[in-house]
């Protein structure tokens, strides 16, 4: 494995290493000790390659819960779509449409992932590059989990990429920078949701994640076989009211993604009809 030392305080945005053998282990060393590192997740994330935390400094700084759930978020997508950043064909920073932000794509078969780089303090939201739409696939923000659709004009699909802002003291520092990540997948899970009833079909792959919110590592999915499901929301999920992410997984790599929605307030029967004795 490759190292992207410490020692190279501010390291580039690009990795050239990653982009001659993409199928190389790298990891960039991430220091837990004098100031928050952000940057250092966002640039390992960006260029599809992991983290290794130095935590060697004696102490625990008040700022690293906070970054550590963002390293699992960045971590969660690398490790679910790991095919893609070391077996696939990578294109670096492919052309957008706005400044200082930037995008890699990642390609395998039908599946493309885009990782996405932006030193905007003010955040960005809006089309941002150019896709290529094919019948059977779709287009989800993975970062934020929330299904995309491609905006034509004049003969071209643009997609739209969300960054969030931060503060602008930190640019030029290792806590600079936001990221956001977009999938084109197959499409191999259809749902729905009728009141209080959420209908899935996904028949490939060896099992179907359903959460409650966003996935993260400190909540635990619905784990379903691959199948035709009807399941009762308020059964499995209280009275959760949200977005229900719905994943199918090959063992640890992610296939497809969709996401439904119960909007807040919104009446649904929660009870079943039990046919009494006539």
């Amino acid at each position: 494995a490759g190292r992207v030392h410490n020692a190279l305080y501010y390291v580039p945005m690009l990795n050239l290493n990653k982009f001659i053998k993409p199928e190389f282990a790298i990891f960039r060393v991430a220091e837990l000790f004098k100031e928050p590192i952000q940057r250092e997740f966002a640039t390992s994330f960006f260029n599809g390659y992991g983290t290794e935390l130095n935590i060697f400094a004696p102490g625990q700084p008040s700022w690293v819960p906070e970054q550590y759930k963002y390293l699992g978020k960045t971590s969660r997508i690398l490790r679910e779509n790991t095919s893609n950043f070391t077996d696939g064909v990578y294109t670096p920073l492919i052309p957008t449409i706005a400044d200082s932000i930037w995008v890699n794509q990642w390609e395998l078969g039908e599946k493309k992932i885009y990782t996405i780089y932006s030193i905007l303090p003010q955040g960005f939201s809006g089309n941002l590059f150019q896709v290529t739409p094919a019948a059977g696939t779709h287009f989800v923000d993975l970062w934020r989990h929330k299904l995309l659709e491609p905006e034509v004009e004049k003969g071209k699909s643009w997609i739209a990429a969300e960054t969030n802002a931060f503060h602008k003291k930190y640019l030029g520092t290792n806590n600079e920078g936001e990221v956001d990540c977009i999938a084109q997948l197959p499409i191999s899970i259809i749902a729905n949701i009728n009141g209080d009833k959420l209908s899935l079909s996904a028949l490939n792959g060896s099992q179907i994640k359903v959460w409650a919110g966003a996935p993260a590592y400190d909540k635990k999915a619905l784990i379903l076989n691959p199948g035709n499901h009807t399941i009762q929301l308020s059964e499995k999920f209280d009275r959760y009211e949200g977005d229900f992410v719905i994943q199918l997984f090959d063992k640890d790599i992610l296939i497809d993604e969709t996401i439904v929605s119960i909007n807040a307030g919104v009446a649904r029967r929660i009870s079943n009809v039990v046919k009494t004795p006539a």
